[in-house]
């Protein structure tokens, strides 16, 4: 019963031995009434953190780390709002991210604060990419497949949202290859952000690893093959990552260009 539950809760607060944790002495039997009441509420608030994290990641170009950022240990609850015990089920949340030494500014945050109460939520892509890295050195084949799969989608996200009569196709038809499509595709796109000076089309370095990342990835895909070596892998997941930021920029997001590699800006022609 909820009600009981809910006095239950708040005796277990009351009853605090050492100030810190609720004390469930005795009520065993009723623990689950307990946990039907706080599990919703960390649930959603789990939820909550789980995108605040990931947007924080997209704004700042953290991709490496785990896909998970925290996990889960003790909780609190209090019955005034002033004084909060520890609750005793294991889950706690935790950042850690494998670039200790990385520093967030307080623009960012404001940006992450403003992108969360928007309701914004961080490109598929970009999540996709993150699985990929991760799964590098593991499941190479795999890292591959999501790797080209990721910066896939980022195209077609970016053409839907700037030419919204074109997301149907985009999404529902095969498409070219996306070297063919940030080749020949994307420069006719109005884009609400850019470089100045710089063509739309990206570097063509940049188009020709597309290339290769596709006929790797069709390769594993249609014949079995092994994945490529592990530096060749990377350097595909590395251009992969900044056609994930260049759609980034082009959807208006200019803190993207920030996080597009040395390589890929130092080769970037100008317009004519």
């Amino acid at each position: 019963d909820e009600t009981e539950g809910l006095l239950d809760l708040t005796s277990a607060i009351a009853a605090s031995k050492d100030g810190r944790s609720v004390n469930f002495e005795g009520m065993n039997e009723r623990m689950k009434a307990i946990y039907n009441i706080v599990d919703p509420v960390f649930s959603q608030l789990g939820t909550q953190l789980e995108n605040s994290i990931m947007l924080l990641k997209w704004r700042c170009g953290i991709t490496d780390g785990p896909i998970k950022s925290f996990s889960r240990r003790s909780e609190t609850v209090s019955s005034d709002g002033l004084a909060w015990r520890s609750i005793s089920t294991t889950r706690s949340i935790k950042n850690v991210f494998s670039v200790p030494s990385r520093k967030i500014d307080a623009s960012a945050f404001q940006e992450v604060s403003r992108l969360h109460n928007e309701g914004a939520e961080p490109p598929l892509g970009l999540q996709l990419l993150i699985e990929a890295w991760n799964q590098r050195t593991t499941h190479p084949r795999s890292a591959l497949v999501i790797g080209v799969t990721a910066a896939e989608i980022a195209l077609k996200q970016l053409i839907g949202e700037l030419a919204p009569d074109a997301r149907w196709l985009a999404e529902n038809v095969p498409s070219p290859p996306i070297d063919m499509i940030a080749r020949d595709y994307i420069p006719r796109l109005k884009v609400k952000a850019r470089l100045k000076g710089k063509t739309l089309q990206p570097p063509k370095n940049l188009l020709k690893r597309l290339e290769e990342a596709i006929k790797l990835r069709n390769k594993v895909v249609h014949r079995g093959a092994a994945p490529p070596a592990e530096e060749k892998l990377r350097m595909i997941l590395a251009a992969m990552e900044d056609l994930v930021w260049i759609c980034g920029l082009y959807a208006g997001h200019t803190w993207a260009w920030d996080h597009v590699s040395f390589d890929t800006k130092s080769t970037w022609e100008d317009e004519k």
